[in-house]
């Protein structure tokens, strides 16, 4: 009974967080235009680029009810004791590969590490 009376009330914040997310990608395609003003110096294009896409891929996040994700490193080696962390941290031009992935996790991935786009050169 409460849930029909509900009903509405949710379909309104959907809508309205479909919206929200709109904005943010059209906001994230603007942004992102202007700071091809600075492509003639890469590394301040570079970080102005990570920057928006950081702060837009959290916004995105957190409409989809992601607050914070944390990061566990997990091995598949059984070993007795304790061992040590490994640290993880892939750099510009490392692969990262996986048999499966959600749209959540390509964001989180955009979030977290500095994203290239590869390109295939012409000969």
């Amino acid at each position: 009974m409460a849930l029909q009376i509900l009903q509405p009330l949710i379909y309104a914040f959907a809508v309205l967080r479909c919206i929200m997310a709109s904005i943010v990608l059209a906001e994230h395609a603007i942004l992102q235009t202007i700071a091809l003003v600075l492509s003639p110096v890469p590394p301040v294009y570079r970080t102005v680029a990570w920057l928006f896409t950081a702060v837009h891929c959290r916004m995105l996040l957190a409409l989809a009810g992601y607050g914070w994700i944390q990061v566990e490193m997990v091995t598949k080696k059984k070993t007795r004791g304790s061992q040590p962390q490994e640290k993880w941290s892939p750099k510009a031009g490392d692969v990262i590969v996986s048999n499966w992935c959600s749209w959540a996790e390509i964001l989180w991935l955009a979030f977290r590490q500095v994203t290239t786009q590869s390109t295939q050169l012409k000969e």
